[in-house]
């Protein structure tokens, strides 16, 4: 009793229950409710339902208990409620293992990663397999990955986190583990939530509504659910945005070169750019380091502290932190299913989703031009002023180069929609001890992205002594930058002295439109328009699977009957995609393919089709004997046919033993594969001119760099082979009869991928082909001197990615009435946590440098949830723990000085109360995200992606729930 106790008043709050009530995974399965259908203040929790065992998944064998070896983390509807998530992608990233999945906040770049995609282990999102109910989802990106935020999250009665190896239960892309989405196919009434928030201060408000409801017919034979919802946030776009008000600390931490310093590097606040200037900064010659002012006369550039050709401290120079914080987006998900009881044999379902997601973010940075890529002035230039042409002629300049911040030219900005439509039909029948599955399933994703407002680098920059030297003459400058003043009696007919591109004067009609880029400017539509363009790419994704399940008691083994499920799936995944034509020509300027500045999409097309067969079996070998409370073998194996690679096999060996009710051993061995997705078997060829290292030539057979521009081009590759991954996992679980309530489970796993697919450098690919690689020989060109003209560049199957580690869960959960008659509620406990060992990705010929312990990649996270409820008061509190480390392991002594960042700590907090009213139950909800408002700490936040710290700060949520 005092051991009770001591517990009890460590522990005030509900927390994520136990780890409950399992049943299959696959479409045969009616798992059972918990949340949304009870009182909640007579509601039994998980533990007490499950006899105080942790109850898990992981299998396509319906069976409940310990029955599969493999870790599983289960996350019920109430749990999911509790948090009051933005979306399933938020609620999960709670999860230390899944605290790297990436969603809208930190959203930088041009190639679209606005969307919610899960991450588990940080082995990356391909190998992570995404799982609706048992079933694969259409690709959302081209990368394989699915937006979670396309699914009918009202309608979702828990997530199951597999944490082993399960590509023999599930299939192809389970490197890491398999998340699936379970759904409450059986809900009767109706339920709705709205919800408001809001970061601190009145920033990124978000709106959230939900609906859902499902009714019986046919006197119980049929049964209809369907769901509809709509979030918007208006999102933050950068740093700025709260800077400009003061409640932010913007200092622009980062690494910089140190000058005269005792290291090369060193750390400091207050970084700006060393080499460039909003209005235009010389670089070199006698007039270096004079910007240009407001009136377009050159006044001394402060060049502040710790002056490298790059970065200083403080001074004139724009600062770069210009990420956006959180993407604006908005999503509409819809969900509806059908079913009908022919008999009590044979069930027939069909379901239909229709959903669309629209991400919508700035690019990072302002573009500019800075270093090689500086702007070009000749000194005839229509718009020197008078002072800056004295200048130059005292100092027989015939041109300037200026390098130059645009923030008078608006960012880039991204528009990224998906419209995604799924269908699925299918049967699930008993007969005679068999029960079978099986369903046809047709999914589409129509991919829309723009990239707005980039600059046409063969528009905007003075490309004519490039094109002179390179000879290009099929490419004439069209330069907005080399303006002048066309002389009297010019060929394209304008009058003397009006400012043209100097390009005009002798193609009257190209379309050239001057601009000035001394000074800030307010540039007019034309000349916006002909300097930016847009950068798109659309088309669909589509998937086709056809699958069947059938699952059976075979015979008796001492401990229960053997189980065996066996199936057989086939799927097709096809991709094709259209870019603009701007980004699909070459470009002088760039020296490659793609005119823009940046973006500069590719067309991709292509398809792949897998056939699939798997056997799975559970031996239950001994139960409820002497040392043997439970003894079971589970095992599977699966045979997989991709159109792409050919056949591969992949299978998995598990065993459970309980000696007794208080300890459970596991251990699994699996083989586990991923297959090359879309975007690395057909992305199309795009590159443009390099200089490469030729190892051997027929008249030099030193290694020398080429002596002409090398094309090189990067392409898909549609040799790629699966990869292959071998895992280990063993554990104890550990349930103590003496502390009713009390779960411990431990766990270690091993993972080592070969063949990882990367994609190696030019130089990389002709050093191989000078080793011996016919494989890397067959993507180089010589032309009859034997030099190098063409590098083909292609992902290959060249990495070895390894991890290991250990999962700890420990959860507890106590009526307080089970104490005094005095004391009345139940307080619960859960923690959550991963402990990295070492993890690190090496290519041939290339050193390990494990980085497990940097701040990029902590190697202790955990999440410990606290609560108490009582009758219809919920109060909830979470901690959510990543670790320290430091800011580069690999670095020298001579380099960097070592810097240790501290971790952080992060408090969560959540009241709901619940009231009984004509039948119907309603909620009222509050929630507070990082209640003491702690951001990223210094060096953290530039060296780390958003998915290490938090990065906005204290974020209030409120709404109400109802249910009837």
């Amino acid at each position: 009793m005092k051991y009770r106790s001591y517990c009890a008043a460590s522990v005030m709050a509900l927390i994520i229950a136990c780890p409950s009530i399992a049943a299959a995974q696959d479409s045969t399965s009616q798992p059972t409710e918990h949340a949304g259908q009870a009182d909640p203040s007579n509601e039994v929790t998980s533990s007490e339902q499950a006899d105080n065992q942790i109850i898990v998944t992981g299998s396509r064998i319906a069976k409940l208990g310990f029955t599969s070896p493999t870790p599983v983390t289960v996350i019920e509807q109430q749990q999911i409620r509790s948090l009051n998530p933005a979306s399933l992608n938020d609620a999960l990233r709670q999860l230390p293992v899944l605290a790297d999945s990436v969603g809208p906040r930190g959203t930088t770049g041009s190639a679209g990663a606005g969307g919610s995609f899960l991450n588990l282990r940080r082995l990356g999102g391909p190998r992570t397999l995404v799982l609706l109910d048992g079933r694969r989802y259409v690709s959302t990106t081209q990368n394989g990955t699915v937006d979670t935020a396309l699914f009918p999250e009202i309608l979702i009665s828990r997530i199951d986190v597999v944490t082993g190896g399960a590509s023999a239960a599930y299939g192809s892309d389970a490197v890491s583990g398999v998340v699936n989405f379970v759904l409450n196919k059986s809900f009767t009434g109706l339920k709705g939530e709205a919800l408001y928030g809001q970061i601190d201060g009145g920033y990124a408000p978000e709106y959230k509504a939900s609906l859902a409801g499902g009714t019986s017919f046919g006197d119980g034979r049929g049964h209809f659910i369907a769901s509809g919802e709509y979030y918007k946030s208006e999102g933050l776009w950068t740093v700025d945005d709260l800077a400009k008000t003061g409640y932010k600390d913007r200092r622009d931490c980062s690494v910089i070169q140190n000058p005269g310093g005792a290291t090369a590097r060193t750390f400091a606040c207050g970084v700006v750019s060393s080499n460039s200037s909003p209005n235009g900064l010389i670089t070199s010659g006698p007039l270096a380091f004079r910007q240009f002012d407001a009136s377009g006369n050159l006044v001394p550039f402060n060049r502040g502290t710790l002056t490298s050709a790059t970065t200083q401290v403080g001074g004139d120079g724009p600062q770069g932190n210009w990420r956006a914080l959180l993407s604006p987006n908005t999503r509409i998900a819809t969900f509806a299913r059908a079913s009908w009881e022919f008999s009590s044999e044979v069930t027939a379902y069909v379901e239909a989703s229709w959903a669309k997601t629209h991400y919508a973010y700035p690019v990072g940075a302002f573009s500019g031009f800075t270093g090689s890529g500086a702007l070009t002035i000749q000194r005839d230039n229509a718009y020197l002023t008078s002072q800056v042409a004295d200048l130059m002629d005292q100092n027989r300049l015939t041109s300037i180069r200026v390098s130059r911040t645009n923030f008078d030219i608006p960012r880039p900005f991204v528009d990224q929609i998906n419209k995604t439509t799924r269908i699925v039909a299918g049967l699930d029948g008993d007969i005679g001890g068999f029960k079978w599955s099986a369903y046809y399933q047709h999914g589409r994703n129509d991919i829309s992205q723009t990239l707005s407002g980039v600059i046409n680098l063969d528009r905007f920059v003075d490309t004519a002594a490039f094109l002179a030297a390179a000879g290009y003459p099929q490419y004439p400058a069209v330069s907005a930058v080399d303006a002048v003043r066309a002389p009297a009696g010019n060929a394209a007919g304008v009058p003397a002295g009006t400012i043209v591109c100097r390009s005009t004067l002798t193609n009257p009609n190209n379309g050239c439109v001057p601009i000035n880029v001394m000074g800030p400017q307010t540039f007019t539509a034309a000349q916006l328009g002909y300097v930016t363009g847009t950068s798109y790419f659309s088309g669909p994704i589509k998937q086709n699977v056809v699958a069947i399940t059938v699952n059976k008691d075979l015979f008796n083994l001492p401990g229960g009957a053997v189980t065996v499920a066996a199936g057989g799936e086939y799927r097709d995944e096809s991709i094709r995609t259209i870019a603009d034509p701007v980004s699909l020509a070459f470009s002088p300027a760039n020296n490659r393919i793609g005119q823009f500045q940046t973006g500069n999409y590719v067309s991709q097309s292509g398809s792949v089709n897998v056939k699939e067969a798997f056997v799975e079996a559970i031996f239950p070998i001994f139960k409820d004997r002497p040392f043997f409370k439970e003894l079971e073998l589970n095992t599977a194996a699966r045979y997989t046919d991709y159109s792409t690679s050919g056949g591969v096999t992949s299978w998995k060996v598990g065993l459970t033993w309980a000696p007794s009710d208080l300890i459970r051993f596991r251990a699994t061995r699996s083989r586990d594969i991923r297959a090359a997705n879309l975007a690395e078997l057909f992305s199309a060829g795009t590159g443009g001119l390099g200089t490469v290292t030729d190892q051997a030539t027929r008249n030099n057979p030193s290694p020398h760099p080429s002596p002409n521009p090398v094309q090189v081009i990067t392409a898909g590759n549609r040799d790629l082979r699966p990869e292959l991954a071998n895992t280990w996992t063993a554990g104890a679980v550990i349930t103590p009869s003496f502390i009713r309530g009390l779960s411990l489970a431990v766990d270690y796993y091993d993972i080592n991928i070969k063949g990882a697919v990367g994609t190696p450098t030019a130089n990389q690919v002709v050093l191989d082909c000078f080793n011996g690689s016919s494989e890397a020989c067959s993507r180089i060109t010589r032309d009859a001197n034997g030099e190098l003209t063409r590098v083909l560049v292609v992902p290959i199957n060249l990495n070895v990615l390894k991890q290991n580690g250990l999962d700890i869960e420990l959860a507890y959960s106590l009526s307080l009435a089970d104490l005094t008659d005095k004391l009345d509620g139940r307080v619960s406990l859960r923690f959550l946590g991963n402990k990295v060992f070492s993890s690190y990705t090496q290519a041939p010929g290339t050193a390990v440098i494990d980085r497990t312990g940097e701040i990029s990649t902590p190697d202790w996270r955990w999440t410990l949830n606290l609560g108490y409820q009582k009758g219809p008061l919920n109060v909830s509190t979470q901690y959510r723990f990543t670790g320290g480390g430091w800011y580069d392991v690999a670095t020298l002594p001579t380099d960097l000085p070592q810097r240790y960042i501290k971790g952080q700590v992060l408090m969560n907090l959540n009241i709901d109360y619940t009231v009984k009213i004509l039948g119907g139950r309603y909620t009222l909800f509050g929630n507070v995200q990082n209640v003491f408002d702690k951001t990223a700490p210094p060096f953290g936040n530039v060296a780390v992606s958003p998915t290490v710290f938090d990065t906005l700060g204290r974020t209030f949520r409120a709404g109400f729930r109802f249910e009837y």
